[in-house]
């Protein structure tokens, strides 16, 4: 019971997360419809974003515990557990910095969208949405820490 409750919160903070996320990042779009108020709104929408990336680390976390039985998807990886984790730093640690390098560049407009602040600078200038591609790989690297072939698909 705990595992499919815990697969149902997942699945549900993954779809919340993916229409929450795509929101966020669309200020200059929404205010042709709304106005102003946009890009407060897209605020709010990246707040609950991560509030859904939250939940979904901690029940990746829970999966490793209570996992559910999905044919063909075995609980663990037949290799040692030492084996995912370096493959997780190895999938962390240029993610994670992408992501940071994108944080930095941004500045305040990581989490507060601002109408007349530009990102035409740093990371930005090469990768149009350097924080979701820096993020990407670090649904899989958590799901290789918790050595479950299942999460690194779903992770996809």
């Amino acid at each position: 019971m705990t595992s499919w409750l815990n697969f149902s919160i997942m699945v549900l903070s993954t779809i919340g997360m993916f229409i929450t996320y795509l929101i966020s990042v669309q200020p200059a779009r929404l205010e042709q419809r709304i106005g102003d108020k946009a890009y407060r709104i897209c605020g709010i929408f990246r707040l609950l974003s991560m509030f859904f990336m939250g939940v979904i680390t901690i029940n990746y976390i829970l999966y490793r515990h209570y996992p559910i039985p999905i044919d063909p998807f075995p609980i663990s990886f037949p290799w040692p557990y030492w084996v995912s984790v370096a493959i997780a730093l190895v999938i962390a640690i240029p993610g994670g910095s992408l992501m940071f390098w994108a944080m930095k560049d941004a500045g305040t407009e990581t989490m507060v969208p601002d109408k007349n602040h530009t990102l035409y600078k740093g990371i930005y200038e090469t990768i149009r949405h350097p924080m979701a591609l820096g993020e990407l790989p670090l649904w899989w690297s958590i799901a290789f820490r918790v050595h479950s072939p299942f999460l690194v698909v779903y992770s996809i």
